[in-house]
């Protein structure tokens, strides 16, 4: 995947287990444009939540699990969010 200049290879392995036993260790973050709208895509395609999108001062944070059962987060930053950047 590209997000810009920023190129983001995912890639599997047959040497590990099904699934994460700790899926909070480690937690992929992905900023959009508009949380809600990947959200309802997500659903649509059956997406299994760990934290629903919600509010968080500002800012929109949604924990998913993906297929390994890892979490990822989807987060849509508010403007004194960015600001504090």
């Amino acid at each position: 995947m590209r997000f810009g200049a920023f190129h983001l290879i995912i890639d599997n392995r047959k040497d590990i287990g099904d699934r994460n036993p700790e899926p909070g260790r480690m937690i992929l973050n992905f900023e959009v444009p508009d949380a809600r709208a990947v959200v309802a895509r997500m659903e649509e395609l059956g997406a299994s939540w760990v934290a629903e999108l919600e509010d968080r001062d500002g800012s929109l944070f949604a924990t998913v699990l993906d297929p390994d059962g890892n979490y990822v987060q989807i987060l849509q930053l508010g403007e004194e969010a960015r600001a504090a950047m």
